[in-house]
This record gives C-alpha cells, sequence and structure tokens, in this order.
C-alpha cells in the first residue's frame, strides 16, 4: 500500500501535467512536435513526454521544485530518461512508411557512372566566356599591357605581396577552324558518351589545327657560292580525333612541300615557280592507355596496367632531337609511374620502327630498314636524367647498319639551369653517307639576370669524328640545331643555318641574350656564335644574329632574323635574313 504523501504527490504531479496540456491547447501549441525527438529519428523515436510523466517517481523529481508555469517544451525530452527503472516503457514500433526498406543486390554495372553536367531536363547554361583584357581589346589588340608595378618596394621580378586573381585578364580561347562534339577546353556540360564493351566511356569529338608559315629570305655563302633568294611556303594540317582524356586517333598532312621542296616561287640563282603540292600523309597513329580502355582489369586501379601505346606514323623526338627526330612508322610501349627508391617518377619506353627511316644528310629514305629504340627517364629531387640506345638495321644498299647511344642530365647549379648531353655513334659496317663513328658532347646553361625575365645563356659543342643521327627528317637540318639560333634550320625553304649543323670534327658554340617585351608577346635575341674545325680543313666561321618576334593578336607570329659572318676557308663574309609571317588556327 503507497503512503498517503505519494497519492498526494501523484495527484499533485498529475493536476500540474494538466493544467500544462490547457494552457498549450489555447496557445495552439503541440507538445509531441515542439521538441526533437531524442533518437534523432524524428517521428519515428520515443512517445512524447506527457506519457511517462505518471510514472516520474516523486522522491526524484519533486513537484514543488517543478513549477507548471516555468516547464519549457524543449526541456521535455530530458525528463523521458528519468522513468521508474521497476516499471520500464513498452517501446514503440517504428511507423511502417518510415521503416527502411532493405536493399535490393546491386546489379552489376557494364560502365560506370557517367558524369554529366546536369540532368536530361536541366536547361543549358549559357557558355562561360572569359572578360578580354585590356590589351585585347578590338581598339588595342596589339598593343601591350600594364606594365607590372612592385607595390613592395622588392627588386626581385616575383613579388613576395600576394597579388589577388583576376578573370579580366584571362583571353578568350582561340575558335579552331573545325570543331565537332563537346567544346575543346571549354567549361559546360558535356555529352554521355559511348559505353564500350570494355567497359569504358568514350565522347568522341573531332579537332581541326594547324600551322601555316609563308618566309621571304635570302642568304650568300661567300663571294665563291651562289646567292639565293625565294619566297616559300609551308602548311601542318591536323585533324584530332580525341575519344577521351587518353586515347586519340590523329591525321597530319602537309600539302605544300615535299622533303625540302616547298611550294613558293624562287628569284635567284633564277626564277622559277616551285610546286611542292602533295596529299601525302604525313601524320597518322593511335595512342592510347591499356587501363584506360580495359577499366575491369583493375577496378580500383591498383594493379600496373596504366601501359601507354601508340602505333602508325608519328613524330620520335628523343635526346633534344639530336638521336632521333624523324615521323616514323612505328610502334611504342611506355610505362610510367615507376617509382624506385629515392626518385619520384621513372618512365620507360620501347619502340620499334619499320619504314619512313631518314637517315640524316643522306639523299633518300631507308626503305626496308627497321629500327629499334629504348627509351628511360629518371626523374630524382636534384635532376632529371634521359638514357637512350638505339639501333638500325639497314634495308639499302650503302647505308650501313648503326648503333647509337644518348645520355642527358638536366639539374640546376645555383641560379643558373644546365642541360648536359652525350651521344655516341657507331658505324658496324664502316662510315657512310648515312652514318659515321663519333662522340658529340652539348652543354647548355642559362640564367635570367636580376629583376628581369630575360634569359641569357651560353651553349656549347664538341664533336669527335663523325656522329650523325639515328633518324632525321632532311628540314629538320643537323644534331647541332639546338646549340643557337644560327645553327637551327628553319624547316622551310632551301635556306640552310647560317653555320653548319654537322658534328664533324669540330667545336664550337653560341653566346645570346634574349629580352622580352609586352608581357612576353615579343622577344629580341641578341647572338654571337662561332664555330671551328678540328681537322686540316680550315673551316672555321663567326656569326652573329639578330631576331625579333612579335605576336599579333591570337593567331599571328611575326619573325625578322639577320646575320652577318666571316669565314676563314673563304676569307668571305656570310649573310642573309628572313622575314616570316606564322598563322596559329
Amino acid at each position: 500500500m503507497p503512503r498517503m504523501s505519494q497519492v498526494q504527490d501523484h495527484a499533485r504531479h498529475a493536476v500540474a501535467i494538466l493544467i500544462a496540456l490547457l494552457l498549450s491547447a489555447c496557445s495552439g501549441a503541440r507538445l509531441e512536435s515542439a521538441a526533437p525527438a531524442a533518437s534523432g529519428l524524428g517521428h519515428a523515436g520515443p512517445p512524447p513526454p506527457e506519457a511517462n510523466a505518471v510514472d516520474v517517481p516523486a522522491e526524484r523529481v519533486p513537484a514543488e521544485k517543478v513549477p507548471v508555469e516555468k516547464v519549457p517544451a524543449e526541456k521535455a525530452p530530458a525528463e523521458r530518461g528519468l522513468a521508474d527503472e521497476t516499471t520500464p516503457a513498452e517501446p514503440e514500433e517504428p511507423a511502417a512508411d518510415d521503416a527502411e526498406a532493405p536493399e535490393p543486390p546491386a546489379k552489376e554495372v557494364p560502365c560506370p557512372p557517367l558524369l554529366v553536367g546536369g540532368d536530361d531536363d536541366e536547361p543549358l547554361r549559357e557558355p562561360w566566356v572569359p572578360h578580354k583584357p585590356a590589351y585585347y581589346q578590338e581598339d588595342k589588340k596589339d598593343a601591350c599591357p600594364p606594365a607590372s608595378e612592385k607595390p613592395d618596394g622588392h627588386d626581385s621580378r616575383i613579388t613576395d605581396k600576394y597579388i589577388r586573381p583576376e578573370p579580366g585578364n584571362v583571353p578568350t580561347r582561340p575558335q579552331t577552324v573545325l570543331e565537332i562534339g563537346d567544346p575543346f577546353m571549354s567549361p559546360g556540360r558535356i555529352s554521355k558518351g559511348i559505353c564500350l564493351p570494355t567497359g569504358q566511356v568514350i565522347r568522341p569529338r573531332l579537332l581541326m589545327y594547324g600551322t601555316y608559315r609563308s618566309a621571304l629570305q635570302g642568304f650568300n655563302r661567300g663571294r665563291r657560292t651562289r646567292t639565293r633568294s625565294e619566297w616559300v611556303n609551308r602548311l601542318d594540317l591536323f585533324f584530332n580525333l580525341q575519344l577521351s582524356a587518353t586515347e586519340r586517333v590523329v591525321l597530319g598532312f602537309r600539302p605544300l612541300n615535299e622533303g625540302t621542296k616547298f611550294s613558293g616561287f624562287e628569284f635567284r640563282p633564277r626564277e622559277r615557280l616551285i610546286e611542292g603540292f602533295n596529299a601525302d600523309i604525313t601524320t597518322l597513329f593511335f595512342e592510347g592507355e591499356f587501363g584506360e580502355i580495359f577499366p575491369k582489369s583493375s577496378p580500383r586501379d591498383f594493379k600496373p596496367t596504366d601501359i601507354g601505346f601508340s602505333v602508325g606514323r608519328q613524330p620520335i623526338f628523343t635526346q633534344g632531337g639530336i638521336m632521333i627526330n624523324d615521323d616514323l612508322d612505328s610502334f611504342g610501349l611506355t610505362r610510367n609511374s615507376i617509382r624506385p627508391s629515392n626518385t619520384s617518377n621513372v618512365l620507360l619506353s620501347g619502340l620499334v620502327a619499320w619504314n619512313h627511316i631518314d637517315r640524316g644528310f643522306a639523299a633518300r629514305e631507308d626503305n626496308g630498314g627497321y629500327l629499334f629504340a629504348v627509351h628511360g627517364e629518371i626523374d630524382t629531387t636534384p635532376r632529371f636524367v634521359e638514357l637512350d640506345v638505339a639501333g638500325v638495321n639497314s634495308g639499302t644498299r650503302g647505308f650501313g647498319d648503326a648503333l647509337f647511344l644518348g645520355a642527358g642530365v638536366s639539374q640546376r647549379f645555383g641560379k643558373f639551369s644546365s642541360v648536359l648531353r652525350a651521344n655516341q655513334s657507331f658505324a658496324l659496317d664502316g662510315t657512310t653517307a648515312a652514318t659515321g663513328t663519333g662522340t658529340l658532347l652539348t652543354s647548355e646553361l642559362s640564367f635570367s639576370p636580376k629583376a628581369t625575365d630575360d634569359n641569357v645563356y651560353f651553349n656549347a659543342f664538341g664533336a669527335l669524328g663523325q656522329y650523325d643521327s639515328a633518324a632525321r627528317r632532311p628540314e629538320s637540318g643537323g644534331p647541332l640545331g639546338g646549340i643557337g639560333v644560327q645553327f637551327a634550320s628553319a624547316g622551310l625553304g632551301r635556306a640552310a643555318a647560317p653555320i653548319n649543323p654537322r658534328a664533324r670534327d669540330a667545336v664550337g658554340g653560341a653566346l645570346g641574350y634574349q629580352q622580352f617585351f609586352c608581357g612576353g608577346r615579343s622577344n629580341l635575341i641578341f647572338e654571337l656564335a662561332g664555330r671551328a674545325s678540328l681537322s686540316g680543313a680550315d673551316t672555321g666561321i663567326v656569326s652573329g644574329a639578330i631576331q625579333y618576334q612579335r605576336a599579333l593578336g591570337g593567331h599571328f607570329v611575326f619573325t625578322c632574323m639577320g646575320f652577318a659572318g666571316w669565314q676563314s676557308r673563304l676569307d668571305d663574309i656570310t649573310a642573309g635574313g628572313r622575314l616570316e609571317l606564322l598563322i596559329k588556327f
């Protein structure tokens, strides 16, 4: 039998609850929704506070300590935890409509989920177009950008003060001649794509782009040679079928030249029209990556399936263009992201070529020959290393087989950037017109003077014997093209480099200063270069050159170059120049 005091306490507590209910009903409040459920499950939680109020023992929560008029609704859930342990409340079953039904077993999806910019019924957004900076305006599109200020007073080229990026200085993307499919390098929605049986999703898009070059040029090698002057043209046209981020097909033509025969007009030594028109395919290859084409082979991308490959007529460039610089019918494999200890990345590539092999200064291609090459790159913290091995099994009589080795390292010495290379060629069948045995050592040093973006460079070379490249297109000049602008072939017309670019028993170099203007839209180069022979014949030459380049708008580049020198063998002056307009589209 409960004591009388307990009965009175229960009665007073019941009266207090009843008065609270009446007050809440008059004010329109709902106690069951005034506070969130303690379980965090909304309406599927425990019953409202009044269901357990009568079970609260008087000795734990005396009625006189809980005035009715001061009980806020948000404190009601806290009282539920004070229920009598001897008479627990029965838990309610969750509502049927809020119960979570078990998920059906997932079905195998042949393709990964497609990432699109919105649903099908979502209206297309207007494409984002960056604002043109001041120096891209129609009335001042060729003007220089405003000179950068140094608010912090430092003389350093890179200011120490944080500068907020300005989207208004981002130029608009130049339009391509032909663009089918998703816009190239442009924001917005992308298509859903096509799911291949392998599981890869491709979104084909076609781009057409290229460059057109037209030049007036002339040169004279001395009084014992003829003066040549000509107007020549070159067109490089490409069609890029982009299937995915790693797979594409590239088709290229050069319809205005055939080898070193460029369409145009020759003024001297005799006036004649030059026709180099052709429809030959100069580039046609497919490249991709096995891990992306077959994503099911490594669903979590942990297996070493990221092996790139390419097949077709493709440009190959090794050792800075010294060993190979040619378009070869070839097949190549590349394994990237190899990380031995003390390196950040190692890349290995293998190549086999079976056609379209140009043997340097030979008059014709090495038809029927084969070229094999292995290329490696090792990227460490202080330096970048390149290692190459190549061999040519000649298919043309008189060319001969050859073996080629090359090593290069790029690094910094204080404020200097340097590239050192050593290349060796072995003529296995004796010295021929296509190859010889020789060693070529090259060094490239450059730095930027304080408080400028300019570039000072000093490049040197030494050739012992006759070094020849494994494969080199005729218009690319010789293996010394990277020494300076006077060793480099323009790749346009019959105008050869001002200084002989062949690597045969000679030493030489180039010292130059490149100054930038208008935020990098124009530059001026002053260069002094020379070459001396190590053999009996005196073929030394000293020459100076000036080259100016200027970007006009977003598609045009104007180049003006002139040179003059003195050669010891003829005891005479050499001179020449070139005016060129390049159009990118």
